[in-house]
Order: structure tokens, then C-alpha cells, then sequence
């Protein structure tokens, strides 16, 4: 019951362009599913004006507020230009949504073309403690990149995680407080997501992201995604459906407790098979379900992903760039079993991996 009664306390700013109505029903009928849901707590910004949006939007109840079109002056390339749109409508909802709600000390956001899970709130309620008692978690994310059927099959695990999905995020108080001042407005071809993962702002925080998202990108075409790279990387990534989903070990997932838990769970698990040239879910035994598998992967150096990256793709998991990583160690699920690949050079490999071991490479 107590976390339950936080969701109510959570604002939720939804952020929509003018001309999308149906992204943006398709995701209000999904928040509207979510137990706890309060509407004063739920706004809407919408850049530019429609009728067909205004009236949606009054359908729904739902408090809004319309902007004129964000137009970038910007001379760069066209990327540069739609990605400042988006920013920009970022830039000027943000500081309006904390004064509309001056007590609030969390947020969360999202865009109109995405649609959440029934247990969405609950999801982030469960971790608003953690983000209270720990200064290094920067935000929480609903989504994972690497959120394929095949590849997150476990709605109770949270990760800690070295790089910020966005997507649908609960940002603190705190942390906005350390980015309003320099927040990017149009018209300097900032994507405001690669502006946030840039180290400068992350300063060496995690975002806590789950195992099975919690969002489901629904965009088929907009302003940094076609229908091919939708395909490819969104459309089969899946939503959790368990509107009763529990996170466990929730007292884990501060910096510390986090550290020993992963120490412990590499430290206990099965070597991963690594005779032949498999590479991918062929090295995992077919007849194994629910073990815990590791492999430790070639380094040159402890920030070194090259070797991981081609591991990643033999697993059809998402290969443009290292997405999910924690002190080079990469979690992820295969036939149903939970899997640790283990960077060599890591903190955690320079601990853990035996004398005996060589570590594994794709040549």
C-alpha cells in the first residue's frame, strides 16, 4: 500500500507534438490503465496547434498546454535542425512542469509515441526509494535497449546501468536543479538525450533501467527514427504485461549493496560453454533453464567494449554501440537463464576471473 500511494505523488509530463493525435491516444489509454494514475498529476505539452489534438486532449480531461511550433533558425544539417525542435520543446516544458508542481521532488517524462505497461507507475514507485538514498543513481528509465523477448525475461530485475535510455524516465529534483542553468535550448543541434549521456552531465551516475521494459516506442516515423530502424530495433522489443510485477531486491540496487550482489552473482555462476566457434545463443545448453551463466570477455583495457560488441551481436542483441553496461559488466537473459559477460580487464574481471580462464574473443 505504501508504494502504491506514491504513484499518485509522481507528475507525469507527457511531451507531444501537434500533429500526432493517435500516438498520443494510444499512449493516454495506456497511462489511463495504470492503478493510482491521478489526472491533476498528469500534463500534457503539446508543440503546435490542432484542433484534432485539442480535442483529444479535452476528451481525456487531461491539463494542457499548446506552444507555437518550435521552428529551428539553425543552419546545420537537417538531423541538427529536427533535433533541436525536440529539444527545444524539452527546454521550455521542463521549467514550467516543476512550477506547476513546486513540491515535487521527482518527474517523470515521456514522449507521445510510446505507450506504458500496466504496472508503469508501480514500476518507478518501487524505485523512488532507492533514488532517495542514493546520489549516484541519476535517473530511472522504463526502457531497455536490449528488451527483445529473447533477451529480458525477467519482469523483477532492475540493473544498474552506465548509460541513459530516456525513453519514459523519472528525473529527480535534484538532478535537474544541477542541469537547468545549462540545459540546451534551439538553436545549437543538440539532441537534449545525447546532451544528458554526455559525461559531463552523467558525471559517473547510473540510471536504473529493468530487464523487461516497461515502455513500448510506438513511433514508426518521426523525427530521428524511419520505418526500417523501427523495425529493427523497436518493434520487437517487448512490454511487460504483469500488472503486478515486483521488483526484488530493491535493497540491492544502491551503489554498495549493488557491487557485493553482482560480485556474488558472478562469483556463483556457471562458466558459459565456450568449446567451438558458437558464438551467441548456441553456446547456451539447450536443456539448462533458470541457471546463471558468465563469460568472461577480451579486453585491452577496462574501458575497452571492442570484443563485447561483436559478443552482443552474435547474440541479435543491440549492436549500434554498448547499451546497458555497468563497470564492464553486460546482464541479460538467454533461454531463460540469467547471463554475465564480464569484461577481463574490468573491476570486476581484474577480481574475479581465475588464472585458468581465458577470456573469450570473436575474431
Amino acid at each position: 500500500p505504501g508504494v502504491r500511494s506514491v504513484t499518485g505523488g509522481l507528475p507525469i509530463l507527457v511531451l507531444a507534438r501537434h500533429d500526432r493525435p493517435n500516438y498520443l491516444r494510444q499512449c493516454l489509454v495506456s497511462l489511463f490503465s495504470n492503478p493510482g494514475l491521478e489526472l491533476s498529476m498528469l500534463t500534457v505539452y503539446v508543440d503546435g496547434y490542432s484542433e484534432e489534438t485539442h480535442h483529444l486532449l479535452g476528451l481525456f480531461s487531461v491539463r494542457s498546454r499548446f506552444f507555437p511550433k518550435t521552428v529551428s533558425t539553425s543552419r546545420m544539417k537537417e538531423v541538427h535542425r529536427k533535433a533541436d525542435t525536440i529539444t527545444s520543446h524539452y527546454a521550455r516544458s521542463l521549467p514550467l512542469a516543476w512550477a506547476t508542481y513546486p513540491s515535487a521532488r521527482y518527474m517523470i517524462i515521456l514522449e507521445e509515441d510510446h505507450t506504458v505497461s500496466p504496472d508503469f507507475l508501480h514500476y518507478f514507485a518501487q524505485l523512488v526509494p532507492v533514488v532517495e538514498r542514493d546520489p549516484t543513481v541519476m535517473a530511472v528509465s522504463a526502457y531497455n535497449d536490449n528488451g527483445f523477448s529473447y533477451a529480458a525475461q525477467d519482469a523483477g530485475i532492475v540493473y544498474r546501468s552506465e548509460f541513459f535510455p530516456g525513453r519514459a524516465w523519472l528525473l529527480p529534483l535534484r538532478v535537474w536543479n544541477g542541469w537547468k542553468s545549462t540545459f540546451p535550448a534551439c538553436c545549437r543541434g543538440w539532441s537534449w538525450d545525447l546532451w544528458i549521456r554526455d559525461p559531463s552531465q552523467c558525471r559517473g551516475r547510473a540510471t536504473l533501467i529493468p530487464d523487461v521494459p516497461r515502455v513500448h516506442h510506438i513511433g514508426e516515423k518521426g523525427t530521428q527514427v524511419g520505418d526500417f530502424y523501427w523495425k529493427l530495433y523497436f518493434a520487437p522489443a517487448q512490454l511487460n504485461h504483469d500488472a503486478n510485477a515486483v521488483i526484488r531486491d530493491v535493497e540491492k540496487l544502491t551503489k554498495k549493496p549493488y557491487d557485493a550482489h553482482l560480485t556474488e552473482l558472478i562469483k556463483t555462476a556457471l562458466p558459459l560453454p565456450t568449446d567451438g566457434k558458437a558464438c551467441g545463443a548456441d553456446m547456451v545448453p539447450d536443456n539448462s533453464f533458470g541457471l546463471r551463466y558468465v563469460l568472461f570477455y577480451e579486453q585491452s583495457g577496462p574501458s575497452d567494449v571492442s570484443h563485447l560488441e561483436k559478443i552482443l551481436k552474435c547474440f541479435k542483441l543491440w549492436d549500434l554501440g554498448v547499451r546497458g553496461i555497468y563497470e564492464g559488466v553486460f546482464r541479460f537473459h538467454c533461454k531463460y537463464n540469467h547471463m554475465l559477460l564480464v569484461g577481463a580487464r574490468s573491476p570486476y574481471g581484474t577480481r574475479l576471473m581465475s588464472s585458468k580462464v581465458k577470456p573469450f574473443k570473436v575474431s
